[in-house]
């Protein structure tokens, strides 16, 4: 059954409230898991131009995010030149449980391992193996108004680029296919040095934001250099209207918004921590790196963990700090700034698990009186 067939299906069976039951929304969100495995594996009879189906007509495709294009027609073209380049692939999911990982409209599948079988100039081809991280809007009608693909830039390009040159070897003067566009919508254009200070200050990043949280809440350095610092201030200066978090539990503006959020959560759940530890590789493409991380809290009168769940970061750095490594050589050089540098950063993770995927610590206690 086509993606598109499946979610009129699931539509049909909903009932005539405004707002989906978390029920239908989880049936929504296997219906795209489903679709982007079977394009994965079910060659031949499903391939990756499947994918377009799911998309809305104006809906944006980044892979690797921030590499984008927007419509159908232009996406199902990137999908046919990737199935026409590629002669197999293959995705493994993380192994997260039977049910899928969403937040009303926003869903996730973690492919911690996907493989391309790649045509070449004989039989043996290239194969290119990575990681995913995959992530999508649904529309009102079920349909994706946007997906997004993760995985770090500079290790795709370094297996391409040595597929290409085995390819041109072999070729000997005759053409071959540019692999840089088959898996990837666009690649960085900057130069070396300058691709190694993203990278360093948004790794920097990331460490120091793990390091400020990993701090009790009573320590200044936990709002101040977790929950401020990281960001450039570039909304506060009417720069930008990119707010300066995304996450489930709302829209933040400004840095500042940022910190105030957060010192309420603490204030009125009596926090004595509210940590964030990376528990996989930093991917980067392009200015945004991302993570899978783990948030675990605890509250200080009782010493129970109040929340801890998996989540999804990804955080972008300000093109004004990106440019200044283009015009300033000595910016490109060790030791990179670790603070002061973000546009914008994004959260994702599952807030019905956050809010009841609860263990009875106080209740426990409370019994072994």
């Amino acid at each position: 059954m086509l993606f598109s067939a499946a979610v009129m299906s699931l539509s049909n069976a909903d009932t005539q409230a405004d707002v989906p039951t978390t029920s239908q929304y989880e049936a929504r969100h296997q219906a795209v898991i489903d679709a982007i495995m079977h394009a994965y594996n079910d060659r031949p009879a499903k391939s990756v131009v499947d994918l377009a189906d799911m998309i809305e007509e104006q809906g944006k495709l980044c892979f690797p995010a921030p590499y984008c294009i927007t419509g159908r027609t232009e996406i199902k073209a990137f999908f046919e030149r990737m199935k026409d380049s590629s002669t197999d692939m293959y995705m493994i999911p993380a192994l997260t449980g039977s049910k899928p990982v969403f937040n009303e409209k926003e869903g996730w599948l973690n492919a911690e391992a996907v493989s391309y079988k790649l045509k070449g100039s004989d039989k043996d081809g290239c194969q290119i193996q990575a990681s995913e991280f995959w992530t999508w809007q649904l529309n009102p009608t079920g349909l994706l108004s946007s997906l997004s693909v993760y995985f770090d830039e500079a290790s795709r390009q370094s297996q391409i680029t040595a597929c290409e040159k085995v390819q041109t070897k072999k070729l000997r003067g005759r053409s071959s296919t540019d692999l840089s566009t088959v898996l990837a919508i666009a690649k960085s254009n900057a130069s070396q040095p300058v691709q190694r200070a993203i990278r360093g200050t948004l790794e920097n990043h990331f460490h120091a934001f793990e390091s400020a949280l990993a701090l009790p809440t009573s320590n200044p350095s936990f709002l101040q250099q977790g929950w401020f610092a990281p960001w450039s201030g570039a909304q506060e200066k009417n720069l930008t209207t990119v707010p300066a978090l995304v996450a489930p539990v709302g829209v933040f503006q400004t840095r500042g918004d940022v910190r105030d959020l957060i010192a309420n959560e603490v204030q009125t759940n009596g926090l004595a921590y509210g940590s964030v530890r990376l528990v996989s590789p930093i991917s980067v493409a392009g200015n945004v790196a991302s993570a899978l991380t783990v948030y675990t809290d605890s509250v200080r009168s009782t010493g129970c963990i109040r929340a801890s769940h998996l989540q999804f970061m990804a955080i972008e750095l300000d093109p004004a700090l990106v440019a200044s490594f283009s015009e300033d050589a000595s910016m490109t050089e060790a030791p990179y700034p670790s603070d002061g540098g973000l546009l914008t950063m994004n959260v994702l993770y599952s807030y019905l698990d956050f809010a009841t995927e609860r263990h009875h610590c106080e209740e426990s206690k409370s019994e072994s009186k």
